[in-house]
């Protein structure tokens, strides 16, 4: 099995992936170090597209995954296969019913389960909010199997992205655009009842959507 290996990087760990790199050259066929240059969380996609193979491994540069071998195993061709922190886990099964999570822990699939994100990503027209969130997009539109894995993190990972005052804003954004996507074009077969409730055909936001948005501030999206 021939598998290209993505990691993203916006240059700051150069030598965190120096260690990645030594860790995991031994199980892929190519590695691609993915450099943001502006495009954020995209550049991992950039990189899956113009990767060799069509079966991709990726991981994010903050951290050591230690069942590689695991996930080469059991990867399967129409799923994301991931690993997941079980209070990550949790909390997205808690906000989205499980419908979206994080890749950049260690994950495997077949590259075109990327072409899956390509339709919202034009109706959305919103560059800034997609390059940022476009993995919970990528296993919103895909099934995704997790594997509950405790992941060695580099110290540096404590100031990533996650730590930006605006991770929960464009966290919420994005909930409230995939599910009106999702009434759009699917006919609300797949609104989460969590997040967003229906009553006589009106949308409603729930409580604890709407008690972030008036904790920080911030204008409700539009829907």
């Amino acid at each position: 099995m021939k598998i290209s290996a993505i990691i993203p990087t916006r240059g700051t760990r150069l030598k965190e992936i120096e260690i990645i790199k030594k860790f995991i050259h031994s199980f892929f066929d190519e590695v691609i170090i993915a450099a943001d240059i502006g495009n954020k969380v995209y550049a991992r996609y950039e990189a899956i597209l113009r990767a060799k193979n069509d079966i991709i491994y990726t991981q994010d540069d903050d951290c050591l995954v230690n069942n590689i071998t695991e996930l080469i195993i059991k990867y399967e061709n129409d799923k994301i296969v991931a690993n997941s922190m079980r209070g990550r886990k949790k909390f997205y099964r808690k906000i989205s019913n499980g419908r979206i999570n994080l890749i950049g822990y260690g994950s495997i699939f077949n590259k075109k389960l990327v072409s899956n994100i390509f339709h919202f990503k034009e109706w959305l027209n919103d560059p800034e909010l997609f390059n940022r969130e476009c993995d919970r997009v990528f296993t919103y539109f895909n099934k995704i199997k997790l594997i509950d894995v405790s992941i060695q993190e580099f110290p540096s990972s404590k100031s990533g992205m996650c730590t930006d005052y605006n991770h929960k804003n464009s966290l919420y954004q994005t909930l409230y655009k995939l599910n009106e996507y999702d009434q759009h074009f699917i006919s609300n077969k797949f609104i989460n009842p969590i997040i967003i409730k229906t009553f006589c055909g009106k949308l409603s936001l729930s409580k604890e959507v709407r008690h972030f948005f008036s904790k920080t501030n911030t204008k409700l999206p539009s829907i």
